[in-house]
């Protein structure tokens, strides 16, 4: 927790050793010299072994209780989710501004590898799992009984594991904890609407304003959902996604907008599939 709440995460190299020391020690000579033909396996393995303590340790952590490791968490996503990307910068500086940048985009990738792997093996805790060893008995006992709390805190802090997953620059990531974003904006858009004549879906004035502040985050994640979609290439994804989204938020976007739902997405879709005029003609009419 305090190399994450650095400036810049451990080095590649450092990372390396650690886990040749501690991982890797007794081990056969080919998998010592993994990181070396691996480099990225030093930093997976110090976010596992993270998250396996933390959970061992019942949320135990240097900077305190359950409370003050989640607030510290927390706090640190913020951090990294509210940094703005280094400015532009001049010729001469553009190696600098493109060093800062990758040491930024590390470090948010760093953090939120150690959050997801920490979620991981809370669900290993509280529910079991057939891949990862189980913990201590006082760890299971204490994560049964802490599910709602701990599923409580991941729901709070999930739009800030998104935009660390942008930073990060890891599309799986963002379309995972957009997809459950997006799943938690559905639950809360539906319970504004109430049932008219012929069941369709109304908000009332007093919901109103809530209903539209929720589409305009909805809309957010769809895009940069979308987008990490076309990114991998995922054209069937990215249909499934327009479907679901125009089923789920469509009645809540023509009741509080009387418009429908999220159109330009055809275009996106579109778009990774390769079909660059037919997108650009349907994606012309929102610029």
């Amino acid at each position: 927790l305090r190399l994450l709440g650095g400036r810049a995460p451990p080095a590649t190299a450092a990372v390396g050793r650690l886990y040749q020391l501690c991982a890797a020690a007794g081990a056969a000579p080919e998998q010592r010299a993994l990181p070396r033909a691996l480099p990225p396996l030093g930093g997976w393995w110090a976010s596992v072994e993270a998250a396996r303590y933390l959970v061992t340790s019942r949320l135990r952590s240097p900077v305190g209780g359950p409370a003050q490791t989640f607030e510290h968490l927390e706090k640190l996503l913020g951090e990294v989710a509210g940094a703005a990307a280094p400015a532009s910068a001049a010729a001469g500086d553009a190696d600098a501004a493109a060093a800062a940048d990758a040491a930024a985009a590390a470090a948010a990738g760093m953090l939120l590898q150690t959050v997801e792997q920490l979620e991981r093996q809370i669900h290993s805790a509280a529910e079991g799992s057939l891949v990862l060893p189980p913990p201590p008995r006082a760890a299971r006992s204490f994560f049964v009984a802490n599910r709602r709390v701990c599923a409580d805190w991941l729901g709070r802090i999930r739009g800030k594991l998104l935009r660390a997953a942008l930073r990060a620059r890891r599309p799986a990531s963002v379309v995972r904890h957009g997809q459950i974003r997006l799943a938690e904006l559905h639950a809360r858009g539906a319970a504004l609407c109430t049932r008219g004549a012929g069941g369709r879906a109304e908000v009332g004035e007093a919901q109103l304003p809530a209903a539209l502040a929720l589409l305009r985050d909805a809309e957010w994640v769809l895009m940069v959902v979308a987008d990490a979609l076309c990114t991998l290439g995922a054209t069937h994804e990215l249909g499934g996604l327009a479907i679901w989204s125009r089923r789920k938020l469509g009645p809540v976007s023509l009741a509080a907008r009387r418009r429908p739902w999220a159109r330009w997405i055809d275009g996106v879709r579109l778009q990774c599939a390769g079909r660059l005029e037919e997108a650009a003609s349907a994606l012309r009419a929102f610029l």
